[in-house]
Formats: structure tokens, sequence, C-alpha cells
């Protein structure tokens, strides 16, 4: 399973860089179309926003996979391995507890989003279009948050 999900992760994080790029050049597009022609791409402000919206939510994964998350450790620093490692699994399941209620909190969103229709104020792309990129990233972030707090209480005990 451990392999699946870094695959899953990995290939969220490359579809982030993907769509950063995306809006990276939605930019460039805009500036130098205002520039020359005094005419910017209509809506580049929305279609950047909601591309780096997509983008962050999709490097959660791959960021707690490689333990990449900010954290204290000053406090723990002296403590012994088992007490860093029961609190690191303890954190962990936390963690995935609150990526779950994200996770459904946003698949909410997604569905009242696309039932009333929602969109933006300029060119009016649907808003839920960056929804499913939530939940799902969401959704893999708890999962990986529980298998790192399984895997670190099955290594300890080995």
């Amino acid at each position: 399973m451990g392999r699946a999900l870094e695959k899953i992760s990995s290939g969220m994080a490359v579809l982030s860089g993907g769509i950063l790029i995306f809006a990276g050049s939605v930019m460039v597009v805009s500036v130098v179309s205002r520039s020359l022609f005094q005419r910017p791409v209509p809506g580049d402000f929305e279609i950047v926003a909601m591309a780096t919206a997509a983008a962050v939510f999709l490097c959660l994964p791959y960021t707690q996979w490689l333990d990449g998350n900010v954290r204290v450790d000053f406090f723990l620093s002296k403590a012994s391995k088992h007490i860093r490692t029961t609190l690191d699994a303890i954190t962990n399941i936390a963690f995935a507890a609150l990526a779950l209620v994200f996770c459904w909190r946003m698949t909410l969103g997604l569905v009242d989003f696309y039932t009333y229709g929602d969109i933006s104020q300029i060119i009016a792309i649907p808003l839920w279009w960056v929804m499913p990129f939530a939940v799902a990233s969401f959704g893999v972030l708890s999962l990986n948050c529980i298998y790192q707090a399984v895997s670190s209480l099955r290594n300890e005990k080995q």
C-alpha cells in the first residue's frame, strides 16, 4: 500500500507543477498582451487564483509523504525515541482526522457549487471545478497520515 500511496502522492505533485506552469503562462501572456496591445487576458486573476488553489491542494499529500510539514521539535529533541514515535503517530492520526473533515466539507462545498451553478465574476468559470482536486487531495492526505502512523508504530516494535 505504501508504494501506491507514494505514486499517487507524487503524481498529484507533478500535476500540481503542471497546473502552476499553466498559471504562470497565463500571467506571462496577460502581461505581454497588456504591454503590447493594452488588452490583458480577461479573467487572468480568476484563472490564476483557481489554478493556484488546485496546485496547493495537490501538493499536500506528497508533502506529508516526505514528512515535509513544519513542526516544532524543540520540546521533543531530548525525549526518547519511543516518546517521539508515539507522539508522531498520535499527531498523524489527528492530522488524518482533520484531513477527513476537510475532505467531507469540501465534498459538500463541491455539491453546493455544482448544484447552484456558482461562477466567477469576470469570465464565468464554474467554481466547482477546483473542488475535486481538494477532495482527492484531502482523501489521499488522510490515507498517508494513517499509513505513516501505523508504519511508525510497527517499525518501533521491530
